[in-house]
């Protein structure tokens, strides 16, 4: 986990990352030395062709570091998603829309596999974020605001207006 942490952390300002999100020790036993240890990684990327260096970089280093210690590594690939550009114009149209609503706004680089992903290969898509108390995402303890929420549809729907002027 530290091997992937430090490769993906020199990519990180290109939108480089690595997350485990899974983590199984057997005995389970904060008095025993684990027999087997099982987690997930989950790289993600802007660019396809340095996710998949950066994705062999660490498995490389993930692998010399099991030989020099005597340890068994088994790699299973579940999936290989390579990373998908949303449309700069519709990302330019929400911008616009925040500047002229007079909101504090930063761009993200998601790299995560929204709908908006799929919704892409069909039809342009964008993606906008609001804030979610502490940061946290996709757990239980989510909780967004419901006036930041009215704010983020107030920021769709004059981008809607926008774009509909556009087209």
């Amino acid at each position: 986990m530290l091997i992937a942490e430090e490769i993906a952390g020199k990519y990180g300002d290109l939108g480089t990352r690595a997350t485990v999100g899974r983590l199984e020790v057997q005995p389970n036993s904060i008095t025993t030395i684990p027999g087997s240890v099982t987690f997930s990684l989950d790289i993600r990327d802007t660019e396809a062709q340095r996710q998949d260096a950066v994705t062999e970089e660490i498995l490389d280093k993930i692998s010399t570091a099991c030989q020099r210690r005597g340890v068994e590594l088994e790699v299973r690939r579940t999936s290989q998603t390579p990373p998908t550009a949303l449309p700069t114009w519709i990302t330019e149209a929400l911008e616009r829309s925040v500047t002229d609503l007079g909101l504090p706004y930063r761009i993200l680089q998601s790299g995560a596999g929204h709908d908006s992903k799929h919704i892409n290969e069909k039809v342009p898509a964008g993606m906008l974020f609001v804030p979610s108390r502490q940061g946290l995402s996709h757990v239980p303890e989510e909780w967004t605001d419901v006036e930041d929420i009215a704010t983020g549809v107030q920021v769709l729907y004059e981008t809607v207006l926008s774009l509909d002027e556009q087209l």
